[in-house]
């Protein structure tokens, strides 16, 4: 997503700085919900789009 692009960017409604930052801290093997259930969503949502287009 953060080397081929995303139409979430083109469109602002995710930001690619913020998102490459959240990928930074996550840790391996550790899950915390409040944090890493957002870049999920942020991997759905760009699924969703990219099979729609």
């Amino acid at each position: 997503m953060l080397r081929t692009g995303s139409p979430l960017f083109d469109t602002g409604l995710i930001d690619p700085d913020g998102l490459a930052h959240g990928l930074q801290a996550l840790e391996p093997g550790r899950y915390e919900e409040r944090r890493d259930s957002q870049l999920i969503e942020a991997i759905h949502l760009h699924q969703a789009a990219t099979a729609f287009l």
